[in-house]
């Protein structure tokens, strides 16, 4: 008789968590390993904080997929929604330095405002 996916055994639960800690230590590992090369060459900047965040979150999303797949049901969300948080402050921080344009204007705005002489 076959087994039914839509409760795996302990196989499938092995094997996810493994697939599971592999892809994390691959974007975690390749976000440290990037943040560490970025700060050895021009120290602390937006980006590399912005990496860090989105590592840091990405853990937090992982461990929440980990424990609910060893049974601990209750964590997931506990986890998910710090871990979005934290990914969504890494690329609030890395878009920090684009100035956002209008579509007809000419300059950025407040730009206009910077360049105007003072009125007498």
């Amino acid at each position: 008789m076959m087994k039914s996916l839509v409760f795996p055994g302990t196989d499938w639960v092995s094997l996810t968590v493994a697939l599971n800690a592999i892809g994390t230590l691959v974007v975690v590992g390749g976000a440290l390993f990037s943040s560490w090369r970025a700060w050895r060459q021009r120290g602390w900047s937006p980006r590399l904080v912005a990496t860090l965040l989105v590592a840091l979150g990405a853990l937090v999303v992982a461990s929440g997929g980990t424990l609910t797949r060893l049974g601990h049901h209750d964590y997931l969300y506990l986890a998910m929604a710090p871990g979005v948080c934290l990914l969504l402050a890494g690329y609030l921080v890395a878009d920090v330095s684009r100035v956002p344009r209008l579509p007809f204007a000419r300059h950025a705005p407040g730009a206009a405002l910077a360049e105007a002489e003072p009125r007498t």
